[in-house]
C-alpha cells in the first residue's frame, strides 16, 4: 500500500509540489501518504486527499458573506510560522479542552517536527479581536501549491466559524500569490467528521487505484477504497474455502501506520485488510493482501511484533476481526498477481498440497 512517511532534510517547492500532487500530505515537517485511518472505535475507514483547483477559482456566495463579516470584526495577520508563544498556547489550550484530539499539545511540531528543523516553507495565519487572538492556523507553501495542515480557534468564539474561515483566508492568500492548487487534507465518504471541507467549494480526490485526481462526487465507488479490497479478498476467501484444502479468514488491521514510528521501518506490513490463510508457527503466519495500486494480489510470510498490541474482536458490527500484533514482512512467497483464480491455484499447488 505504500504507506510510508519521509522525514527529509530538504525539499525544494517544485518537489513539495510533486509530492502533493501523487496524494502525499504533511505532518509536521514531513511528508506521508496514507489512504485509511484508524479511527477512536478502532475501525477502518477510507480517507480521500483532496485538491482545489484555484484556476477560475469563485468563493461561494455563503463564503464571500462569511469573509465579509469576520474580516469587518476581526484583524488578520500573515507570515511564517512562529515557534508557539503565550497567545497560541492560550487558545490552544482552550481548544483542546473541547476538541482534545484534534490538536497537539505542542504546537512546535507543525513548525520544526519530530527532529527540531525547518523543512517545509510553512506560514500562518493569526485572528486578532482586538489585541486578542481567537483563532490561528498553519499552512505550507510550494511553487504552486499550498497544504492546509492545521486550524485552532478559542471556543468562545465558535459562533464565527473560525475554523473554515482560516481555511477561507489561506485560499484568498493562495490566489494573491496566484497558487494553482490548494490542499486542505483529507475527507471520508465513511464518516462525516470532515464534511465541513466540502464548504470549499467543488474538489478532487486522488484515486489510489488510477493514482489520479477525479471529481468526487462523481465516482461514488472509487470513493469508498475499503469496500472494493473488501470485496475483492472476500472474492479470494471465497475460493479458497470452496478448495476444502483450508480456511481463510479476513482480518482487519489497525497497524498499518507502524511505519510512522520511530522505531518503524519499511518490513512493517501496511494494509487496511489481509486474509489469513495459514499460521505455520507460533507467532508467523501466511497472508493474502490485495494491493490497490498495482491492482494485483501477492502472499506473504509476516511475523508478530510487540508494537501496538490491541485486543482482537469484530470491527464494527458486521466488520472483520481485528488482528491484535503489528506484522513484520519477513519474505514475499508469491509474486504479485493481477487474476485472482491464479493466485488461489498458485498458493494451493505450492502450499497445501
Amino acid at each position: 500500500m505504500s504507506t510510508l512517511i519521509r522525514h527529509l532534510n530538504y525539499l525544494s517547492p517544485v518537489d513539495f509540489d510533486e509530492y502533493l500532487r501523487r496524494g502525499w500530505r504533511t505532518t509536521g515537517q514531513a511528508v506521508y501518504n496514507c489512504n485509511f485511518l484508524r479511527i477512536d472505535s478502532g475501525d477502518m475507514i477510507s480517507v480521500l486527499p483532496l485538491r482545489l483547483n484555484l484556476n477560475d477559482y469563485v468563493f461561494s456566495r455563503s463564503l464571500r458573506k462569511l469573509l465579509r463579516r469576520n474580516l469587518s470584526q476581526f484583524r488578520v495577520t500573515y507570515g511564517p510560522a512562529r515557534r508557539m508563544d503565550e497567545e497560541t498556547y492560550k487558545v490552544n489550550q482552550a481548544y483542546r479542552r473541547i476538541q482534545p484530539d484534534k490538536s497537539l499539545d505542542n504546537l512546535n511540531y507543525h513548525i520544526t517536527g519530530n527532529y527540531n528543523r525547518r523543512v517545509l516553507n510553512t506560514w500562518e495565519t493569526r485572528i486578532y479581536a482586538g489585541d486578542e487572538l481567537v483563532a490561528f492556523s498553519y499552512f505550507d507553501l510550494g511553487q504552486r501549491s499550498v497544504y492546509g495542515k492545521a486550524g485552532i480557534y478559542h471556543p468562545d468564539y465558535a459562533s464565527y466559524s473560525l475554523g473554515i474561515f482560516t481555511m477561507a483566508l489561506e485560499i484568498e492568500f493562495c490566489l494573491r500569490l496566484r497558487m494553482e492548487f490548494y490542499y486542505p487534507g483529507y475527507v471520508s465518504d465513511e464518516d462525516t467528521l470532515f464534511d465541513y471541507k466540502h464548504r470549499l467549494g467543488k474538489m478532487d480526490f486522488y484515486d489510489v487505484f488510477s493514482q489520479s485526481w477525479l471529481p468526487h462526487g462523481e465516482h461514488p465507488v472509487l470513493q469508498r477504497p475499503l469496500a472494493i479490497i473488501h470485496d475483492k479478498l472476500t472474492l479470494v476467501a471465497a475460493r479458497l474455502n470452496k478448495s476444502g484444502a483450508l480456511l481463510a479468514d479476513l482480518y482487519s488491521y489497525p497497524h498499518l501506520d507502524a511505519r510512522y514510528s520511530s522505531f518503524g521501518h519499511s518490513e512493517y506490513l501496511d494494509v487496511p485488510l489481509f486474509l489469513l490463510l495459514k499460521q505455520t508457527a507460533e507467532t508467523r503466519y501466511h497472508i493474502l493482501v490485495y494491493q490497490p495500486e498495482k491492482d494485483n494480489y501477492a502472499v506473504l510470510k509476516v511475523r508478530e511484533s510487540q508494537y501496538g498490541i490491541l485486543e482482537g474482536g469484530k470491527g464494527g458490527q458486521d466488520g472483520p476481526r481485528r488482528f491484535a500484533y503489528a506484522l513484520i514482512i519477513e519474505k514475499l512467497l508469491l509474486e504479485p498477481i493481477p487474476d485472482p483464480a491464479v493466485i488461489v491455484s498458485s498458493y494451493l499447488n505450492s502450499y497445501c498440497i
